[in-house]
């Protein structure tokens, strides 16, 4: 059975002297997953790291096809599904841009990620965006 204090918002510890303490001394409350009390946690105060990633939305990317099937043993119909997602399109707007229905672009696109060694869309994306473009 809970008791009340139990049910209290984390808010509340929050204001008392002791949860101040321990703020001043580079602690912080945070809520934790068992009934909303409060449980001390670590303020960062070291340096900070940032991961920055610049592209150009309006540039055409393009790959050459020649380069996907030379580089991961693609078949034609892969390389243009890859090429298409490459110059930004989406699976929907790939299959509507290549004449192919919505299964058929999933299934390319499941066996690329095994050619190429990848698990997912971004990382197609990432492989791609830093091998040669063209031959």
């Amino acid at each position: 059975m809970r008791r009340k204090s139990d049910t209290q918002p984390a808010v509340a510890g929050a204001r008392s002297g002791a949860e101040g303490k321990r703020r001043a001394r580079g602690t912080a409350a945070r809520q934790s997953n068992d009934g909303g009390r409060a449980v001390p946690g670590k303020v960062s105060r070291g340096p900070f790291h940032f991961v920055a990633l610049i592209y150009a939305p309006d540039e055409q990317r393009d790959i050459a096809t020649d380069v996907l099937r030379e580089l991961y043993a693609l078949t034609p119909a892969q390389a243009q599904v890859a090429r298409s997602l490459f110059a930004g399109r989406s699976v929907e707007e790939s299959a509507a841009a290549l004449n192919l229905s919505l299964n058929t672009v999933r299934t390319h696109l499941k066996q690329i990620f095994t050619r190429c060694e990848v698990q997912s869309q971004a990382e197609l994306l990432h492989l791609l965006a830093q091998g040669p473009q063209h031959l």
